[in-house]
């Protein structure tokens, strides 16, 4: 067995080598504990370092559980697994959220626990100061908040003009437009257009990142690929919303639930890094 690099907490290694014997193919384990959330830049590094330690092409099954984390880092993690191998399974035991679900996208399968979930892809972005923010709960009711004012202003409009435009006056022009601003004037209180731009900028980059990252998917069709993408971006309603196996296989993923010896084993593996971290990998012997 070898051991990769990056742990930063004690790994239940016997439940590991339970697991590996079970499945005969290296682990690659990413963790991030439960007060250690994010996937970010150092996560890279150490994803790349421990995949060096096995042999390129072998089978591989990532364990995984993690809230998610960077956009950027999160494609980048998924693409180094996707050059390690071709034969890419995620186990989930417990979680996969937000961007780290962009690592079930280069799966053959993703095998989850009964009451494990993934997210919505609706990950973190850098804002202008280059600080992490979340690209989701005050992004969408922004975008909420501006459909509704182009219809109060629309409907404004079409009030003002309706049936008169020819007849309108300078006077009558100009007893309309505070009428028309005080209509829309809560509602543009409401735009938040810094969160409005980081959550589009989030979407855009779900998009792109994971449209490089389904063509791994040779299994599927463009056409499946596309669905499966536009449904993780757009189709669930909420940041929180958890998506069990059945609602992920409904949403085009190639998920099946685990048989319970193998998301017990992997389960134990990430209870027991409750406090910490852990990135590492595991080779067949």
């Amino acid at each position: 067995m070898t051991f990769g690099a990056g742990s930063h907490a004690e790994v239940e290694l016997e439940d590991i080598q339970k697991l590996q014997q079970l499945r005969n193919r290296d682990i690659l384990l990413i963790a991030n504990g439960h007060d250690h959330a994010d996937i970010e830049v150092d996560t890279v590094e150490l994803v790349n370092e421990a995949l060096g330690k096995l042999t390129q092409g072998h089978p591989l099954d990532v364990v995984l559980d993690s809230e998610g984390g960077e956009v950027t880092s999160a494609f980048k993690v998924a693409k180094l697994i996707a050059w390690h191998s071709q034969d890419v399974n995620v186990i989930v035991p417990r979680r996969a959220r937000s961007a780290a679900v962009f690592l079930c996208l280069v799966a053959k399968q993703v095998l989850m626990a009964s009451t494990a979930e993934l997210g919505p892809l609706d990950p973190r972005v850098r804002d202008g100061s280059g600080s992490y923010q979340s690209s989701s709960q005050a992004g969408r009711a922004t975008v909420a908040a501006a459909i509704q004012l182009q219809v109060q202003v629309a409907d404004a409009i079409r009030t003002m003009l309706a049936g008169h435009f020819d007849n309108l006056s300078q006077r009558d022009i100009a007893m309309w437009i505070p009428r028309v601003a005080k209509a829309f004037t809560p509602l543009k209180s409401g735009l938040n257009l810094r969160e409005l731009g980081l959550h589009l900028q989030a979407r855009e980059a779900c998009e792109y990142y994971g449209n490089d990252l389904m063509e791994h998917a040779s299994w599927l069709t463009a056409e499946e690929s596309t669905q499966i993408l536009h449904r993780l971006i757009y189709s669930v309603p909420h940041h929180d919303t958890a998506i069990l196996w059945d609602a992920a296989r409904s949403l085009g993923l190639p998920v099946d639930l685990a048989e319970p010896q193998v998301s017990n084993l992997a389960l134990s593996v990430v209870r027991s890094l409750e406090d910490g971290a852990c990135i590492e990998a595991f080779g067949v012997s």
